[in-house]
């Protein structure tokens, strides 16, 4: 029954971002299968989406990197939140504050 099972998805490296365009986050993304998709969404203070997109996976290991497109002047109360699916279909979501 591990195909029920969801991705882990660990805590993420934001020490790179301050705000700016082009600008990593990784996370750790880890399934008992194999992890197809992973996303990432950046919020505003007030809750309104800053950006979204699709993070690329890296050559070796379990990590996978979103680079930042667009600015965000105030970084206090930014929400991040990461969906992460497998290839059962099974999804995971991580919401964390900067």
């Amino acid at each position: 029954m591990d195909y029920l099972k969801g991705p882990e998805i660990a805590d993420p490296v934001t020490s790179h971002y301050k705000g700016k365009k082009k600008q990593p986050i990784t996370v750790t993304v880890v399934d008992n299968f194999r992890v197809v998709r992973v996303t990432f969404f950046l919020y505003a203070a007030d809750r309104t989406l800053l950006e979204q997109g699709p993070a690329k996976k890296e050559i070796l290991g379990n990590d996978w990197t979103y680079w930042t497109k667009v600015a965000n002047l105030k970084l206090r109360g930014t929400m991040l939140r990461i969906e992460a699916e497998d290839l059962p279909g099974n999804r995971t979501v991580l919401q964390t504050k900067l």
